[in-house]
């Protein structure tokens, strides 16, 4: 035991950087595992902090764990800082919780986020800081249980105001290099005057030389008009950074005219040397088009990712296509929303292209997806679809595309999001005969959805969960190849054991996602997942030695001895609701929209 645990150790050796390397890559994006590591001994504990703190933000989905990031960081400021604060503002940091740190965090960021800082930021203020009395702050402790009551938004941007330049010291002035920029203006936060200027920092420029993944946006609703001091915001940090940056996003929701803010864009795209992925929406105005067009001709031997995604009419987005295919042949990776027109184009230039995800727009802000326009622009599809041959591995597409899957597509990864109940007998013989001709499949992805916002639609789609005919047509179609299957909508334990039992794959991996509603007990009876549903992924995986993880998403409890038992075979792991639409070839980035306190 102890010539092992010496063993890991020389392999998380800074000397060992390939054995380190292929470690760390699996471990990232574990957090569980990797605050198992950091308890292990002061080592394990000095390797895997700068993992974890990263980007500690893209961890957090909960408002608590934000507040504890922020009070840790207020522990890290110079003692000049923490001087000020607590003799000119009366803050009592030695009274916050976490009142020792051990290492300079936010030296191990290195995937800066503006929003979810400014957040944490607010958040905090909200919970420690209430108002003033007689010119000083004082300590506001929360209620218990219940609606917590506190300070109104002009306070809480009163307060932010004044933490803001600490907390930019803290991160640029010591000129601490990060690789990945987030900036993302939005007015839900009182505007940018309470976001922290990056640029007014004395080494800022040194801390953003080495960002290669930025990620530019604004969302503003028209009621301000922001417009002219986001675009100098932009202008300043644009300056700064290296024309050596890979990954590229931008977006920009608002019904005000920005005409100089998108030339800026623009001219920023034209800069830059050798731009891998670009992601946007069409963020100029339509006269400026020749100059987009322009900037992206010059990266058409390096640019591999596109994404598009947009509200404008659709007849819009297929003329700007047209000039984009031609400008783009080497992509690997192809992301567009669904379009009304079909373009006439004699051949598509795509022969390397790997991962096409072609479906509705899909709202940032919402569970549901939004339609523009004819639903079945079927022609560029096909183009698409033909053009790349044998090289396409991974494909998201809408059920209205089922009958136009050529067969001899060598997928290992695919992606059905269905409109319709699967109970539709259509849907489920088009969808068994893509699945029979899919002989390489590695992970599949079974979505369904509505496409509006009417809950009383829901319980028509959920019939699916009575019906034993598709789970049987599954077990009896799907390759032997198969090992993960991700479903968004719940089986109950009949079904299971079909699936499981009944079919000629091993799996190793099965998440099982369901929207939990308000009321919804009416509908679908109680929660689908019991102890029984527990006890069926046990016995599978006794009798089939080959399960490795369940994923499921929270509001379930199972008995703790279940618990312990199925833990004997594999891990439990909890997933997030939306988590079945991230792409299979990774996340470039995490943009957070309309964030509201």
């Amino acid at each position: 035991m102890t010539e092992n645990k010496t063993n890991i150790i020389t392999f998380l050796d800074s000397a060992y950087r390939e054995c380190y390397e292929s470690i760390v890559y699996f471990l990232k994006d574990d957090l569980n595992v990797l605050f198992s590591c950091i308890r292990v001994n002061r080592f394990f504990c000095r390797i895997f902090i700068p993992i974890l703190w990263r980007n500690p933000f893209r961890f957090i989905k909960h408002n608590e764990p934000l507040i504890q990031i922020f009070n840790t960081l207020i522990h890290c400021l110079h003692p000049f800082d923490r001087n000020w604060l607590k003799y000119e503002r009366s803050i009592q940091i030695e009274e916050l919780p976490t009142p020792k740190v051990y290492f300079k965090y936010h030296t191990y960021i290195k995937e800066f986020e503006l929003n979810p800082l400014i957040k944490a930021m607010r958040l905090w203020t909200s919970e420690y800081l209430f108002g003033i009395t007689n010119g000083k702050y004082y300590m506001y402790k929360p209620k218990r249980k219940g609606r917590r009551s506190g300070p109104n938004r002009r306070k809480i941007s009163k307060r932010v105001d004044k933490i803001n330049h600490h907390i930019g010291n803290l991160f640029f002035n010591k000129g601490g290099q990060y690789n990945s920029l987030n900036i993302f203006y939005n007015d839900l936060l009182s505007g940018p005057n309470s976001l922290i200027d990056i640029c007014e920092f004395r080494n800022y420029g040194e801390s953003l030389i080495n960002v290669d993944k930025l990620s530019l946006g604004f969302f503003n609703q028209g009621y301000t008009d922001l417009i002219p001091l986001i675009t100098k915001k932009f202008f300043k940090l644009q300056q700064v950074l290296s024309p050596n940056i890979q990954h590229l996003q931008i977006y920009i929701d608002t019904n005000k005219n920005h005409p100089e803010l998108s030339r800026n864009f623009i001219c920023f795209i034209k800069s830059q040397n050798c731009l891998k992925s670009l992601l946007t929406n069409i963020f100029w105005e339509w006269d400026k088009t020749n100059s987009f067009l322009d900037a992206l001709g010059k990266h058409s031997k390096s640019l591999t990712f596109f994404r598009l995604e947009d509200k404008n009419p659709p007849i819009l987005i297929t003329t700007l296509l047209s000039s984009i295919f031609d400008l783009l042949p080497h992509l690997t990776t192809l992301e567009l929303p669904m379009i009304s027109n079909d373009i006439q184009i004699p051949t598509l230039p795509f022969n390397d292209l790997e991962h096409l995800c072609y479906n509705y727009w899909l709202d940032r802000s919402s569970r549901y997806r939004v339609r523009y326009g004819n639903p079945r622009p079927i022609e560029l599809y096909k183009r698409i679809l033909l053009s790349t041959s044998t090289n396409l591995k991974s494909l998201k597409i809408d059920d209205v595309y089922c009958p136009l899957v050529p067969c001899g597509l060598n997928l290992t990864h695919f992606h059905i999001v269905m409109d319709k109940s699967l109970s539709n007998e259509r849907l489920h013989r088009e969808l068994m005969d893509i699945l029979g001709n899919l002989h390489q499949l590695v992970h599949l992805k079974l979505t369904l959805t509505t496409l509006n916002s009417s809950f009383p639609q829901y319980p028509q789609s959920f019939k699916i969960i009575k019906e034993t005919g598709l789970y049987k047509s599954l077990s009896q179609t799907l390759s032997h190849s198969l090992k993960i299957l991700e479903v968004n909508f719940p089986i109950v334990d009949e079904n299971l054991e079909i699936l499981f039992y009944e079919s000629k794959f091993n799996l190793q991996c099965i998440k099982l996602y369901h929207y939990e509603y308000e009321h919804q007990s009416q509908y679908l009876g109680p929660l689908v997942y019991q102890e029984t549903s527990l006890r069926v992924f046990i016995d599978y995986a006794k009798k089939r030695k080959c399960l490795r993880e369940l994923g499921i998403t929270k509001g379930y409890k199972f008995p703790e001895e279940l618990i312990k038992e199925a833990q004997n075979h594999f891990i439990i792991t909890k997933l997030n609701a939306y988590e079945i639409n991230n792409p299979f070839y990774g996340k470039l980035y995490t943009v957070y929209f309309m964030i509201n306190i």
